[in-house]
């Protein structure tokens, strides 16, 4: 049995095999036949040979730049997503210490204590089952028409704070009591004027939020 070792970039060995029946046969043929054969024969392999190689080393290099990618994506959104935690925890403390938001806090407070006759129906009745803008859209109501002291206030502090909201990009923005009455809301959805503490939204994100923050 013959072999034939090539050594090949970057260092890889190939060893070829000839038998000797088949070595016999190549005797038996004219060397100016033989000889561009092998040397054809040679290159065909050589030429796969690197082809493979590049292969393997173009995939390898696929892959590593992928887990590049993934690795600065990844940490991009943790630090976007640390800078958003770090900013909104910024503004929830200033705006605790904002004058009119402690003002329409306490104002709301007592506006919708006043309401002892079923505060969580009234008060969903004039904001929402009453309201004449759609879903979506109930921010736009700046005062229900009844004259109760709540509605004087909502139409007073309400525009501040959906400004705030389309502001700044907030979902919404809430007011809750002591006792878990959820006061103010900005869009008025169905858990305005329940309760989060004891009511059936208690188990919600937002009953839970109310939970850690008391």
């Amino acid at each position: 049995m013959l072999k034939l070792i090539l050594i090949l970039p970057p260092y890889k060995q190939v060893t070829i095999f000839f038998s000797e029946a088949r070595t016999h046969i190549l005797n038996s043929i004219r060397i100016s036949v033989k000889l561009p054969t092998i040397i054809v024969s040679l290159c065909l392999i050589v030429a796969a040979s690197i082809g493979g190689l590049g292969y393997f080393a173009f995939k390898q290099n696929i892959l590593q730049e992928s887990q590049k990618s993934l690795t600065i994506l990844t940490d991009e959104r943790r630090r976007a997503q640390q800078n958003w935690s770090e900013n909104l925890s910024g503004d929830v403390a200033n705006f605790g210490a904002n004058p009119t938001v402690i003002a329409a806090a306490n104002a709301f407070n007592t506006s919708f204590a006043l309401l002892t006759d079923d505060p969580e129906r009234q008060h969903q009745r004039a904001y929402i089952s009453d309201n004449p803008n759609p879903v979506g859209e109930r921010d736009r109501l700046d005062r229900a028409q009844e004259n109760v002291h709540y509605n004087f206030q909502h139409a007073n502090y309400h525009p501040f704070f959906r400004q705030i909201k389309d502001g700044e990009g907030y979902y919404d923005i809430f007011l809750f009591n002591p006792e878990g009455d959820l006061v103010y809301s900005v869009y008025k959805e169905a858990d305005y004027a329940t309760n989060l503490r004891t009511g059936r939204y208690s188990g919600s994100g937002l009953g839970q939020a109310f939970a850690a923050a008391i």
